[in-house]
């Protein structure tokens, strides 16, 4: 064996305490395992200990666990952890105290698998490199399909700064000190920072290798697939595993030069490290110098005792399954080992070393038990364990705790339902926002045990395909009785019965020729205005033989509508209009069937995209056909060769337009705008062909605005979205690109200066950059040309779906033009609902409304909504959806936007001594109020207006500012436009720079109309 086995811990540990030598800086606080991936739910458990660079063990007072962040589970003080439902990646965290001063340790723990649509990924992911050696890292960004994604900025970073540097193209220089760290890779994009990151290594070059076998110490008999570890000592960590071969042995290779703890553990057998021995603090590190191979490193692994029983309900005598069983070692509390009572209530607690343990059992609704029928640890029964028999009969019985208990079944089975879920909720809190203040979910025999305190509660019980049932056998609160729990009492008999939801079903066909439509949409939309979480309509696509059904449809009325490509839509029953509707009333647990449709075939326009320049098909161009004079349209993307249909179009003169990423736009036949288009007849079924276009490409030479576009719940791209990039300045001429298949944009052509950004997307509320509904709080994008500015990206949320539209006309008022580009919005109480821009007619339609009272709101740079001709008045327009009438007279007026923006200082100005927010004035006030603030230092600016709930109505400012004086005013209005109520409001200022949160402050302001 080459090398040393260092064998006198104890003996240099007990002379650096004579002598009073001090460790300073030289010590490991060693966590393992140093990573760790659990389903959520599940456990692991972690031990630390802390090494001089010596390899001696050293004692600490006082070991502290944490999780960062906490939500990813929970971890006992003996480093036992227990994951969350939700999946997660974060650090487990000991902090020990050692001569006065505080140690940390810590590991990488994943709950689950985090599956992300769009993910940073740096290569390698590990390197070990010599002092002042070079290493050139990548990172890419890439997509769902692992495409990577264009033009997105890296940033470099090195951690610590002692470990070397890295340029900003990731080429890393190692420092001239030995250590470890990590070179970060991160990326802004989509409104997240992406993060990855590389391990790195300045040291000597893994060449060392460790080899033995491990068997059964009983036997002497090979065991195969054990887990092998070995853990380095010092300021470098370095961790290699592997796994034993059937006949026993391993090899572990790819060691750095240093002092290693080994150990083996494999299920059933207790943990062994080397040499000989069960317990951290007790392990004999191996040294290795360079090209060391140490051999006949074995382990002898014992099966170790156990602790068998069965657990039982105080109060019944009945067993109980899924209780926690622990055992603590008596010498020393922190070494504990689990098991989870069986559905028969037995339970097995296996790898005990021999000792004296004490045992006690949890669970749901009953109060911890120690044995033998104790409630603390001072006074249970002690238990001995000798290896490697099993100490049986240990037996616990639980006392009931404050609980609610009973069973979900089907009403129409009668057979349990497993999984369901079961709520109890405060009298005043029952909503569908609102949470419950305790939750379980029934067991595979539809059972529950719902722990909560002494009181009152409304309980429901829910499962998928069933409806909402409150106790007892109420689908409205109001209906509901209250279930009472009193104290160390169990209300047993809260059972439900839920009623299976309903269906909807029938077949879509072709009106002329009877035969049936595959892959038609089928939507159920709610008739009337419901809660939120109901809101949301069904959708369902036909099967081969035009077929469809639609399950788990709750009790209401609906509007049912089917739409095919290359069809014209069509409502229930046999209606082209939403007035003309038949509405389809759903009860509970019933067949709704024969909810047909015959849909009529649309007309057709197609034709292919060449780039002007070469005649090359442009693929995933997007070209739009809109009815002259209404603002109705359709699109398709074109193909890889250039080709696109638009189908499924009502009759009519129309004008097409086609656009792709990096092409100027083109209306049909070869002009730039709207007023010289051709006109395109469509008479449905015909096809128009031959609607060809030939784009220009955008010059590359001048400025760029670039970034994504993506859906905010799904963080997929979006194909097709506008993106606009607007000057400031009144005579600024908008440019802007449409997004490819990754969800890319780039806008060129731009001069040096600022720009408002806007997007927009079939589908989707649009917003202007940066999350904002209102331009006047959009967060300028600054270009300087020639370059291309990055990272101005989009999450666009879907907008809700219903069987209404709401369509009108947005007019200038100084020149009765149209306005074209206007963003309009259909808000609520609830926030914004729908979405449309104006065309260049100033036309709009928002699509799809879900019944209701909105206030439509129109929003474009340079402009306010006026319709009252009162520039100092909220003229946002209310319209009623209802009765199966669509709103078609929603005409908007605008007028030009004189206000001021921020009033920036002057030159002369001097540079404040203090931060500051001042009293507006006046105050109270009515319509507006001025705002005045100094700040003595760089940095960004948020001043931001609260309601007495303390939900934001106002963003006034979020940029960055130099030290100066500054005001601006406020008008009364919310992010929307919308005038706000009398009342009090919050004035709030924060600055941040690089030290952080450098000043903040609250002023409180009355507004009186």
């Amino acid at each position: 064996m080459k090398g040393k086995v260092f064998s006198w811990m104890l003996l240099v540990a007990l002379c650096l305490t004579l002598t009073g030598i001090s460790y300073a800086q030289s010590e490991a606080l060693l966590v393992i395992p140093e990573q760790a991936q659990v389903l959520p739910g599940g456990s692991v458990k972690f031990d630390v200990q802390l090494f001089g660079l010596d390899g001696v063990a050293l004692a600490v007072e006082e070991i502290q666990w944490s999780v960062d962040p906490d939500t990813l589970g929970d971890i006992a003080d003996d480093g036992f952890f227990i994951a969350g439902n939700k999946p997660g990646k974060g650090k487990v965290i000991a902090t020990a105290q050692f001569m006065g001063r505080t140690l940390r340790g810590e590991a990488e723990i994943q709950v689950g698998v985090i599956d992300r649509a769009v993910k940073l990924i740096i290569q390698p992911k590990l390197a070990v490199l010599s002092v002042s050696e070079q290493l050139q890292f990548t990172a890419k960004v890439v997509g769902p399909t692992g495409v990577p994604l264009p033009e997105v900025k890296i940033e470099w970073n090195v951690d610590p700064e002692e470990l070397g540097t890295i340029d900003q193209n990731g080429l890393f220089t190692a420092g001239t000190e030995l250590g470890h760290g990590k070179v970060i890779a991160s990326a802004r994009i989509f409104g997240e920072r992406l993060e990855d990151v590389a391990r790195v290594i300045v040291g000597p070059k893994p060449n060392c290798a460790i080899a033995g076998m491990v068997s059964d110490e009983d036997d002497l008999s090979p065991i195969a697939d054990a887990t092998i570890s070995a853990h380095r000592i010092g300021l470098i960590h370095w961790v290699q595993r592997t796994q034993s071969q059937a006949d026993g042995t391993y090899l572990l290779n790819n060691l750095i030069p240093g002092l290693y703890v080994v150990r083996a553990q494999k299920a059933g057998y207790i943990t062994e490290f080397y040499q000989d021995v069960r317990y951290f603090n007790e392990a004999t590190p191996l040294q290795l110098t360079e090209g060391d191979t140490l051999q006949d490193i074995d382990f002898h692994l014992n099966h170790g005792g156990a602790i068998s029983g069965m657990i039982f309900n105080a109060d019944t005598t009945d067993t109980l399954g899924a209780a926690h069983v622990t055992a603590e070692l008596v010498v020393n509390r922190k070494i504990k080992f689990h098991a989870l009572s069986n559905e028969d209530g037995s339970y097995l607690i296996q790898g005990l070393s021999t000792g004296t343990y004490v045992v006690s059992a949890s669970k749901a609704g009953y109060k911890r038990e120690y044995y033998q029928d104790v409630t603390n640890f001072a006074d249970a029964t002690h238990i001995s364990v000798t290896e490697p028999d099993t100490v049986g009969d240990i037996d616990l019985t639980l006392e009931i705790a404050s609980a609610i208990v009973g069973q979900v079944v089907s009403e129409e089975t009668g057979l349990p339902i497993a999984r369901a879920r079961v709520s109890a909720w405060r009298l005043y809190a029952v909503c569908t926002h609102c949470r419950p203040i305790a939750s379980t979910l029934t067991d595979d025999e539809g059972n529950y045990v719902l722990p909560v305190r002494q009181g009152k509660y409304f309980v429901t019980a829910t499962a998928e395909g069933f409806a909402r049932e409150f106790y007892q056998e109420a689908s409205d609160p109001r209906d509901a009785d209250l279930v009472e729990v009193l104290e160390n009492q169990h209300t047993t008999g809260i059972d439900f019965s839920l009623l299976p939801l309903s269906t909807i079903s029938g077949i879509v066909t072709e009106e002329i020729t009877d035969t049936p439509i595959a892959g038609a949409e089928v939507i159920a939309f709610p008739a009337i205005n419901t809660v939120r979480a109901y809101r949301e309509p069904y959708r369902v696509t036909t099967n081969e033989d035009g077929t469809y059904l639609i399950p788990n449809v709750r009790p209401g009325t609906y509007i049912l509508k089917a739409k095919a490509k290359d069809y014209l839509p069509e409502f229930y029953e046999e209606a082209e209009k939403l007035a003309d509707a038949k509405p389809v009333q759903v009860g509970l647990n019933e067949q709704i069937e024969n909810i047909n449709f015959t849909l009529l075939k649309g007309g057709v326009i197609t034709g292919v995209v060449v780039n002007e320049l070469d005649n090359q098909p442009i693929s995933h161009a997007l070209v739009v056909a809109k009815l002259i004079g209404r603002p109705y349209k359709k699109r398709a993307l074109t193909n890889d060769d250039g080709t696109y249909e638009i189908a499924g179009l009502v009759a009519g003169s129309y004008h097409v337009m086609a656009v792709a990423k990096g092409y100027e736009k083109e209306f049909y036949d070869n002009e730039p705008d709207v007023i010289h288009a051709d006109s395109v007849e469509v008479v449905p079924p015909e096809v128009k062909s031959d609607i060809d276009f030939s784009l220009t490409p955008v010059p590359a030479n001048e400025g760029a605005i670039a970034g994504f576009v993506v859906d905010k719940r799904t963080m997929l791209p979006i194909t097709g979205a506008f993106v606009m990039a607007i000057p400031i300045r009144p005579t600024g001429i908008p440019h802007w690109d449409v997004t490819g298949p990754l969800g890319h944009y780039k806008i060129s052509g731009l001069h040096t200066g600022k720009y408002i950004v806007m997007c927009w997307a079939a589908g989707y509320i649009g917003q202007f950059y940066d999350n904002k509904h209102n331009w006047k709080s959009a967060d300028p994008v600054w270009v300087e040309s020639p370059n291309t500015t990055t990272g101005i990206d989009f999450m666009l949320r879907p907008k809700w779906r219903g069987p209404y539209r709401i369509r009108g006309r947005i007019m200038a008022r100084d020149n009765n033009q149209p306005l074209g580009n206007v963003f309009v919005y259909a808000t609520s109480s609830e926030g914004v609902v729908g979405f449309a821009v104006s065309d260049e007619d100033g036309y709009y339609e928002i699509p799809e409304v879900p019944a209701g009272n909105y206030q439509l709101v129109a929003v474009t740079y340079g402009y306010v909504q006026d319709n009252d001709n009162d520039p100092n008045t909220s003229d946002s327009l209310s319209v009623s959806l209802q009765d199966n009438q669509d709103e078609t007279d929603a005409n908007i007026t605008m007028d030009f936007d004189e206000t001021a923006d921020v009033s920036e200082p002057s030159s002369g100005d001097i540079t404040p001594s203090h931060f500051e927010l001042s009293q507006n004035y006046p105050n109270p006030f009515n319509p507006e109020t001025t705002i005045h603030y100094q700040i003595s230092e760089q940095g960004i600016v948020s001043l931001k207006i609260y309601n007495l709930l303390g939900q934001e109505v106002k963003l006034l400012l979020e940029k960055k500012q130099a030290p100066g004086v500054y005001s601006l005013k406020w008008n009364g209005m919310n992010n929307l436009g919308l005038s706000v109520p009398s009342g009090v409001y919050f004035l709030s200022i924060e600055v941040k720079n690089d030290k952080g949160v450098v000043f903040s402050q609250i002023k409180k302001m009355t507004l009186l109309r």
